[in-house]
């Protein structure tokens, strides 16, 4: 039951980073890409947002190794979150 209301609320801000993300692309405050790329890492098992994440590597290959430890701190931290 745990896996599933996680696994739900993974969605639900993923996608709401991902609106975020593209509304704030239009706003000069905030900065959207980072919500874009914040959505993305937590929709990673989606199929779409996995082939994205796929090109984003061959895209910017020089900054793979930022966008998989930013990966690997948010899974710590919301595994952290989770388990207590």
């Amino acid at each position: 039951m745990k896996k599933y209301i996680f696994h739900i609320l993974r969605r639900i801000f993923g996608y709401l980073f991902l609106i975020v993300g593209v509304l704030s692309g239009f706003l000069p405050i905030l900065q959207g890409w980072i919500f874009i790329v914040l959505g993305l890492i937590l929709l990673k098992n989606e199929p779409w947002a996995r082939k994205i994440i796929l090109w984003l590597h061959k895209r910017y290959p020089d900054k793979r190794h930022h966008f998989k430890n930013i990966h690997k701190k948010l899974d710590e931290w919301f595994g952290k979150w989770w388990r207590h």
